[in-house]
């Protein structure tokens, strides 16, 4: 079933935080692909851009129908019709799509709209949300902290504050940390790589993939832990060279469940 995890930067523990940096949204997944009880060649990545202002995230129960779908959804200029690919390829044979979408526009915030089965209808999402396996989803939660690890408090901080007003006369002014969306991205890829080796089943495996998407530029990296988080890349591969896993989807005995995206936090 693999996992993914969408969050909507900044989200509420942080985003009255002084130094925050533009808005955006992270986007994190595991990258093993299973056929049946088989682990598979990773022919297609489960982050892809459909257009150059639209990057989806999804898991799948039938890879080679999610696959099918989405071939058909390169270029598209709505995201509707992604819905209504997902919804055809199921209904033809069978299985099911978890897909979470991001879209974009010049100088608007990056907005996330979920996918789900059984109609696939675009539904917008905020917070830091999930799809996919239960089991890391709930490791995820428990173990991410959502405030960034605030600043500690300074020991005698009030103290240093009235001896520097009686010195100077003014108030000390304390330096803004500065919050990028990169090092918000670092948090979510510790939690979900802890929670994927702690919680994870025979579906979801690392390395992480990562993606961060702003007004400005769209950025991605794979990480087997977060001591590789050392490179990051813009993202320029065409669209149309997107690697898809081989359409010859076969007909599978699993039907379409309802099913929404897990609020992680809001």
């Amino acid at each position: 079933m693999s996992v993914c995890i969408i969050a909507a930067f900044p989200w509420d523990c942080v985003k009255n935080r002084a130094g925050i940096s533009a808005p955006g949204v992270v986007v994190c997944s595991d990258t093993r692909v299973t056929y049946g009880k088989t682990i598979g060649p990773w022919w297609l990545t489960k982050q892809s851009m459909i257009a150059r202002n639209i990057v989806v995230c999804y898991t799948s129960s039938h890879a080679e129908a999610t696959s099918l779908a989405i071939s058909k959804s390169i270029g598209s200029k709505t995201v509707k019709r992604i819905g209504d690919n997902l919804r055809a390829a199921h209904a033809a044979h069978g299985g099911f799509t978890e897909l979470v979408a991001v879209v974009w526009r010049q100088k608007q915030t990056p907005q996330v709209l979920e996918l789900m089965p059984p109609k696939y209808a675009p539904a917008v999402r905020t917070g830091i949300i999930g799809i996919g396996d239960g089991a890391v989803l709930d490791s995820f939660k428990v173990h991410f902290r959502a405030d960034l690890d605030p600043e500690p408090e300074v020991p005698g901080r009030e103290q240093m504050e009235l001896a520097w007003e009686r010195q100077f006369g003014k108030k000390l002014v304390w330096p803004t940390p500065f919050l990028p969306i990169e090092t918000a991205a670092k948090h979510v890829v510790e939690a979900l790589s802890g929670a994927i080796e702690n919680a994870g089943g025979p579906t979801v495996a690392l390395p992480v993939q990562l993606m961060t998407i702003t007004q400005e530029r769209v950025q991605q990296l794979q990480a087997t832990s977060t001591a590789d988080l050392v490179t990051w890349s813009d993202v320029t591969t065409s669209i149309d060279k997107t690697r898809f896993a081989p359409v010859k989807p076969a007909h599978v005995a699993i039907s379409s469940p309802k099913r929404s995206a897990v609020q992680l936090f809001p």
